[in-house]
């Protein structure tokens, strides 16, 4: 399922990576396993926050997303910051035609595994790395959300046979909040279909009080993750890569 950037989300994800190292720390857990002046493709990339966070790390950084309003604010970024080797690229990544095979691949909350594979192979010459979280579900919902996570995919890995690196840490993405109303609003964004909408009771519960003037609210996030980094060159062909994904799907 196709991942929609909407202006709300891109707002609250803008103040978020701006202000917590989220980010930065990513950058620093993928560059041991980079090579010297790698050119490194972050496949949907987003708002580009972990490529401007690559970029002083790598020689080139392709940074491609199939949202146009999310790659505005990287290419704002790379103006503003004066950065000159990160590439913004819109195209729906696969149907990305690359002139050489990337040094490296980044796949940070990218979607499914299969797909991920596919890419890999296709355009990675290198380490593929793929970030996700560990838990299915989503810590904002007032429900349950379920998405691909990182032991679900160190099971197909195994099931392939592809040896691969793993590493598991926290990661801490705080939420700040300008208002009590959008609170409301960042709640209601991460909402499942159907699910009630929260109270404000249960909105002050999980939000903090800070004395940020610009920010006067702030919900606290520390995510459980994984990392997986292995050889794209390890990848089997397309159809033993979807045998594995179907086999999987019933039991993750």
């Amino acid at each position: 399922m196709m991942f929609l950037w909407k202006p709300d989300m891109i707002r609250f994800m803008r103040d978020a990576s701006e202000h917590t190292g989220y980010h930065a720390d990513l950058a620093a857990r993928i560059v041991p396993h980079l090579k010297e002046g790698a050119r490194v493709c972050d496949a949907g990339c987003g708002l580009g926050y972990l490529s401007l966070a690559l970029a002083p790390l790598a020689a080139q950084v392709t940074a491609v997303d199939r949202n146009a309003d999310a790659l505005s604010v990287l290419r704002e970024n790379c103006e503003k910051r004066g950065v000159v080797n990160v590439e913004a690229r819109h195209c729906d990544m696969t149907l990305y035609r690359s002139e050489q095979p990337f040094d490296a691949m980044v796949f940070c909350m990218y979607g499914s595994f299969s797909e991920i594979l596919a890419l890999a192979k296709k355009h990675c010459g290198g380490k593929a790395v793929i970030i996700k979280r560990r838990s299915s579900s989503h810590q904002f919902s007032k429900g349950r959300q379920r998405q691909e996570t990182e032991p679900g995919a160190c099971t197909k890995l195994d099931l392939l046979g592809v040896p691969y690196w793993e590493q598991n840490f926290t990661a801490t993405l705080d939420q700040p909040l300008r208002s009590l109303d959008d609170a409301r609003r960042f709640f209601a964004l991460y909402r499942p279909e159907g699910a009630p909408e929260m109270t404000e009771d249960e909105i002050m519960r999980r939000v903090v009080r800070t004395e940020n003037e610009e920010f006067p609210y702030l919900l606290p996030s520390s995510r459980q993750m994984g990392m997986i980094v292995f050889d794209a060159a390890d990848i089997p062909e397309t159809e033993e890569t979807e045998y594995a994904d179907n086999l999987c799907a019933t039991a993750l």
